[in-house]
């Protein structure tokens, strides 16, 4: 048999033998079915952050630069052959906007970054075309109108080949509360924006320089303005959303111990240990085809894969199977080649549960193994990234799928 992982479902935090302090977190597989949030953000991305700080120390964590761990095995020295940690997964935080009637805007997604400072929004146009249980095509914001928040998270989760961490619905009052910390935004409308009333068509926002409130800001995201193609509201929103990550940059982190539980706060928490890096605006890949004198979208899934490697180096899976799990090894005398393989695996469509040494002396070349026949396949898409064949694995277990030990070969 396999050896087990041990995990500490407690939530005691406990004295590493360097004094620092370990966060144990909760099994995987809860994880896997744990609940939209509409109304309580989830705060385990500000225990992840302070995890990842204290957990290792600073010139091994900056080696394997993983976004944080805990050691599942009585070895603690991370030098030794054995030693063994699991990987915490880029937190992927989901917010869908709606109007004053509870109709679906679009779509954000806020991607921490390394140890939580930094990332990207991801904007999602809210018309993208899904297609669910194989019926005919829809829009996302309808499916939101059917389904409701679980719906449409669902959908985004198989749309962007990974989960998300958590979700919530964010209305007009609650947009205005992610935004006010950040003061009067003042911004450069490329193109003035025109709504039409009772047949007048009527200039809105002007071109050139706005100040906006936190509630103007929020409106002028929700604003869907007459004439205008649904993409260019993601130029709109890349301008709030860089006036907002630098306007709470002198601050930043100042309330990431802030989480209280309560929705919105803790997404004000994420986003303020955001401002402490470099956050970039990113829009999610879509086809833009003509529909009538309308136009349509549809989801561009390989410029997405690409973009979700780049923005999210640790994903997890939203339901079991999207992703084979997968264990990285390597030789000891270097301690860089798991994080340095991690980026293949992650492109092959791997799940990074775990990076660690080998227990005895590896080889030269990388031996990609599967512990079931059902991961063969999953197997062979990781194994073509090291040139090499996947073959089955004698040890049999049911915490991994795939485990990739790295041949002395192996520089990255």
């Amino acid at each position: 048999m396999g050896r087990t992982i041990v995990i500490d479902d407690s939530p005691t935090a406990v004295t590493s033998d360097d004094g620092g302090v370990v966060i144990h977190r909760q099994a995987r597989d809860r994880r896997r079915t744990r609940r939209r949030a509409t109304a309580v953000f989830s705060t385990v991305s500000i225990l992840f952050a302070t995890a990842f700080v204290v957990l290792f120390s600073v010139g091994y964590h900056a080696s394997r630069n993983v976004k944080g761990g805990f050691t599942t095995h009585r070895i603690t020295d991370p030098t030794a052959p054995g030693y063994e940690s699991a990987v915490l997964p880029t937190p992927v935080h989901l917010a869908a906007i709606t109007d004053g009637e509870g109709k679906l805007v679009d779509c954000y997604l806020f991607i921490g970054g390394t140890s939580l400072k930094g990332g990207s929004v991801v904007w999602v146009v809210g018309d993208i075309g899904v297609v669910v249980d194989g019926k005919p095509l829809q829009s996302l914001d309808s499916l939101y109108d059917s389904g409701g928040l679980n719906a449409a998270t669902t959908q985004l989760e198989q749309l962007l080949g990974l989960g998300v961490t958590d979700s919530i619905t964010l209305g007009p009052t609650d947009l205005e509360q992610l935004l006010a910390p950040a003061g009067t935004l003042t911004i450069t409308n490329p193109d003035p924006l025109f709504d039409v009333k009772n047949g007048q068509r009527k200039e809105v926002y002007p071109a050139g320089k706005l100040h906006l409130s936190a509630a103007e800001a929020a409106e002028f995201l929700r604003f869907r303005a007459d004439g205008e193609v649904a993409t260019n509201r993601a130029t709109r929103a890349s301008l709030v959303f860089d006036a907002y990550f630098a306007a709470l940059a002198p601050n930043a982190g100042s309330s990431t111990n802030g989480a209280t539980g309560k929705g919105v706060d803790d997404l004000v928490a994420v986003t303020a240990a955001m401002a402490s890096g470099k956050t970039d605006f990113e829009i999610l890949p879509v086809s833009d085809k003509p529909f009538g004198a309308a136009r349509y979208f549809t989801s561009d899934a390989a410029r997405i894969a690409e973009l979700m490697q780049k923005v999210v180096p640790y994903p997890t899976s939203a339901f079991p199977g999207q992703r084979p799990r997968v264990r990285i090894l390597a030789a000891t005398t270097d301690p860089t080649a798991a994080a340095k393989a991690a980026p293949d695996v992650v492109a092959a469509g791997g799940e990074i549960l775990v990076i660690g040494n080998a227990k005895a002396a590896v080889g030269a070349a990388t031996l990609v193994e599967f512990h079931d026949s059902s991961q063969e396949a999953a197997a062979a898409k990781i194994a073509a990234k090291f040139g090499v064949t996947a073959v089955a694995s004698s040890e049999q277990t049911e915490t991994f799928d795939v485990t990739v030990t790295l041949g002395t070969d192996y520089h990255g």
